[in-house]
C-alpha cells in the first residue's frame, strides 16, 4: 500500500497534514463561535461564513482574500474532477470502440455537467429523491428479470406496485 508514496517520509507528511487540518478546523470553529457571540447578525444561518470571519478579523481585504481563496480552491477541485471523469469515460468508451482524445472528452464532460449547475441547490431535488426511493428499494437485481427471448423487461409484482405508486 505504501509503494510510490515515499515510504516513511510520505507517511510522516500524511500525519503532518492531518494534524494541520485538525488544528485549522478547530481554530475556524472557535473563530465562528466568537463571531456568533459578539455579533448578533451572525447567529443562525449565514451564507458566507469564511468571508465573514475574514472581514471581522482584518477588514475588507480579509473578506476579499477569503473569497478569492475559496473560488480558486473550488475551481481547481472542479478542474481535477473533470479531468478524472474524462479519463475514466475515455478509457471506458475506448473499450467500446469510441476513441477520442482527453481534451475532447473534457469538453463533452463539461458540457454534460454544466446544465446540472443551473437547476439550483440540492434541496430542490429532495421531493424527487423521496418519490424515487420506493422504486429504488424495490428494483433490486432479484426483482428484475431480463427476458432472453424478447427485448422487454419483466418485473416482479413488488416492482410494478412501487412504480405505479409513483404515478401522479
Amino acid at each position: 500500500a505504501m509503494t510510490g508514496t515515499g515510504g516513511i517520509l510520505g507517511m510522516a507528511l500524511i500525519i503532518i497534514f492531518t494534524i494541520n487540518s485538525l488544528y485549522s478546523g478547530t481554530r475556524l470553529g472557535l473563530c465562528w463561535m466568537i463571531l456568533e457571540e459578539r455579533y448578533e447578525e451572525y447567529r443562525g444561518q449565514v451564507r458566507d461564513p469564511y468571508p465573514a470571519i475574514g472581514e471581522k478579523a482584518v477588514g475588507r481585504w480579509g473578506r476579499i482574500a477569503s473569497v478569492v481563496s475559496i473560488t480558486l480552491t473550488l475551481y481547481g477541485g472542479g478542474c481535477v474532477f473533470i479531468v478524472l471523469i474524462s479519463q475514466l469515460t475515455g478509457s471506458l468508451m475506448a473499450g467500446a470502440g469510441l476513441h477520442l482524445d482527453l481534451c475532447t472528452w473534457m469538453v463533452i464532460v463539461a458540457a454534460g455537467l454544466t446544465p446540472l449547475t443551473w437547476v439550483g441547490p440540492p434541496k430542490v431535488f429532495l421531493p424527487l429523491a423521496v418519490r424515487a426511493s420506493p422504486l429504488r428499494s424495490s428494483s433490486s437485481p432479484t426483482s428484475i428479470v431480463w427476458s432472453t427471448s424478447s427485448s422487454s423487461i419483466k418485473t416482479s409484482p413488488a416492482s410494478a406496485a412501487a412504480a405505479s405508486s409513483l404515478d401522479p
